[in-house]
């Protein structure tokens, strides 16, 4: 049986890069630990490279062609360019989007309106549960 595949969005620039690095480990180790594969590019040794956005944006759009859904991780109310064209992209492919929001994101920005489903989050706890109750609804 196939293995259900997510592309995660997330904001990078702006961000903490440790903080964003070591959260979205534990996202993808937790995606592919309840039975799914993971795409970040973060982990993805072919951006290593990489100096412009577009060349991010270019890979991002190739590998999502892959992916059945788009898990967004929505850390605060602040836009993430990238993500939002991700999601936009996503939209276009009609790839469904599963939105993790932190709670301070909520209201503050239209995203679970594009979204399949919407779980709010408060910290990296809760974080957990919300991608695993936003996974398990989409394999059931």
């Amino acid at each position: 049986m196939k293995k259900h595949k997510l592309f995660c969005s997330y904001a990078f620039t702006g961000e903490d890069e440790a903080r964003v690095r070591a959260r979205m480990r534990r996202v993808v180790n937790l995606l592919e630990n309840n039975g799914c594969e993971a795409y970040c590019n973060l982990f993805d040794p072919a951006v290593k490279n990489y100096t412009s956005p577009r060349q991010y944006l270019l890979r991002a759009i190739e590998q999502m062609n892959g992916c059945d859904s788009v898990l967004v991780v929505q850390t605060s109310p602040r836009r993430s360019e990238g993500m939002l064209m991700e999601v936009g992209v996503a939209i276009a492919r009609g790839k469904p989007i599963l939105l993790a929001q932190h709670q301070s994101a909520a209201g503050a920005s239209y995203l679970s309106e594009l979204a399949e489903q919407t779980q709010i989050w408060h910290s990296d706890a809760s974080l957990d549960s919300a991608i695993i109750d936003l996974i398990k609804s989409k394999n059931s």
